[in-house]
């Protein structure tokens, strides 16, 4: 059994050391520490359960061929560079209706190396990145930057001109980001050169998204009195109240992008949105306007809305080897994505409720398609019930005979906003409290019913590991009843605890 509790204990203490080094700056003792950091056991093992978790290119392969301790532990031992020389073996799974797949058995030691690269850099780059950059620092979700353009409008000055474009990845200089980059010279150009020519493809991998951060590093510093700026990855965001500080913003981020090879999308080049602080623009997967009551419209953008519509209608469609109950529980994911998503915008109630009556109309021509000899009437007795005055899709699970419905996109709307601040230090030791304070209450609306009680007594922590419990991802999380350890109790929910899929007693 993998005691997963002394290997967080190890990684934080770990992370810690390396942070406090870096804020030394003592670059000889931080690469000691990182190549120790790197071959650790429990920093391996860890990079492994992150990848089955929460890769989705091989979730397929975890359902299909599941993964024990040993494994975990074989595959960590033998995680080295002489990987990347390999060839990937591929297989692939002929199924009908267009379900079949493929998959590379080496990508998953491949994937796990790039894992442990990047457990050794975040701890040293964190205090040195910009406060206003978001999407691949630890703890901070795409929901933050949604709270800083709502304050960048609270403010009594208004922001005539509002900039944005994107930045392109597919080429930049390599020589500069092997010089300055806080990592192993050696082992990073060695894994440049070798996944050279699919960069644009692996852009996404946790290795490389770091990378690419680290590149554009610097790029928020540019802004002044005169300018506020934001960068979602790749995605940079800027406000101004004088056009002529606009034009020389951008002679500034030219020059900036040149040094390290970067440009601006062809497709997606520098442009102006609006030119009145009334005027409304697009950033993400939102719609911003500036009311003239100084009140904020924050909606959710209509491209946002038809690709999330496509891809209910995708998994719908492709869903004919699924039972019932994995079929709702895979929509009842998407669902809660969508709400911890979109529950703070101003017009969530219209989206949502529009969302379930198109749901709803796949859902009853999925079970037509499904029982086509059958009259309308069997369908809707058979898979709709009424439960407390209103009509829901269900099923029966069969494993444990509990009811599963259909979740609903309606959501209530957090009382109060709960964000790390720009400048928190997450791997340093000290902020710990504060951490899981924070991270408590930004989640505790995202559970229901007994995952809610059981969230609000544990603080949002697993209680056999005491780390942070991740509210976004269902397959990190279960129920466990500790009848080993208490009496027979008239209290059913003292018996029972919150803890991750990997923490075992």
């Amino acid at each position: 059994m993998l005691i997963f509790n002394h290997f967080e204990n190890r990684l934080s203490y770990l992370n810690n050391k390396l942070f406090l080094l870096s804020e030394e700056n003592n670059c000889r003792l931080t690469l000691i520490l990182q190549r120790i950091f790197s071959s650790n056991l429990s920093n391996r093992l860890k990079a492994i359960d992150t990848i089955l978790n929460k890769n989705k290119n091989l979730v397929t392969l975890k359902d299909m061929f599941p993964i024990s301790s040993k494994d975990k532990i074989f595959i960590a031992l033998n995680l080295n560079l002489k990987i990347f020389l390999n060839n990937l073996d591929l297989f692939y799974i002929l199924k009908k209706n267009g379900l079949s797949f493929s998959f590379k058995i080496p990508s998953l030691y491949q994937t796990a190396f790039l894992v442990v690269c990047n457990f050794t850099v975040l701890p040293v780059i964190d205090g040195k990145l910009d406060r206003f950059s978001y999407g691949f620092r630890p703890f901070r979700t795409c929901k933050d930057i949604f709270f800083e353009v709502n304050n960048i409008f609270s403010k009594k000055e208004n922001f005539f001109w509002t900039f944005k474009y994107n930045i392109s990845l597919s080429i930049f200089n390599t020589n500069w980001l092997i010089k300055y980059f806080p990592f192993n010279k050696n082992v990073l150009k060695f894994i440049l050169t070798k996944t050279e020519y699919k960069f644009h493809a692996n852009k996404d991998i946790i290795f490389f998204s770091t990378l690419f951060n680290f590149l554009l590093n610097g790029l928020v510093r540019i802004k002044n009195y005169y300018l506020f700026m934001l960068r979602y990855k790749n995605k940079v965001l800027v406000f101004t109240n004088n056009y002529n500080r606009l034009n020389s913003f951008k002679v500034l981020i030219n020059k900036f992008l040149f040094n390290k090879g970067l440009r601006v999308k062809k497709k997606n080049e520098t442009y102006y949105i609006s030119s009145s602080a009334f005027d409304s623009f697009d950033f993400l997967n939102w719609k911003f306007r500036n009311l003239q009551n100084n009140n904020i419209l924050s909606e959710i953008s209509s491209t946002f809305l038809r690709s999330y519509k496509s891809k209910l209608k995708v998994f719908i469609k492709n869903s004919h080897n699924l039972s019932l109950s994995e079929f709702l529980k895979k929509i009842n994911f998407l669902i809660l994505k969508w709400r911890i998503k979109n529950n703070y915008c101003t017009s969530r109630f219209k989206s949502a409720s529009n969302l379930d009556v198109y749901l709803y109309r796949l859902i009853w021509k999925w079970a037509k398609r499904k029982h086509p000899r059958r009259s309308n009437s069997w369908i809707y007795t058979n898979y709709w019930k009424a439960f407390g005055g209103v009509w829901k899709f269900f099923t029966l699970d069969s494993n444990n005979g509990q009811l599963i419905f259909l979740k609903s996109h309606i959501s209530l709307k957090t009382k109060r906003l709960y964000k790390l601040p720009r400048s928190f230090k997450v791997f340093n030791l000290e902020n710990y409290q504060k951490l899981n304070f924070v991270w408590f209450n930004k989640s505790t609306l995202n559970f229901n019913l007994i995952y809610r009680v059981l969230w609000n007594k544990q603080k949002g922590t697993c209680f056999n590991c005491s780390r942070q419990l991740n509210y976004f991802n269902c397959n990190e999380i279960k129920i466990f009843k500790k009848t080993k350890f208490l009496k027979v109790i008239n209290n059913p929910f003292s018996q029972l605890v919150l803890i991750h899929n990997h923490c075992k007693f």
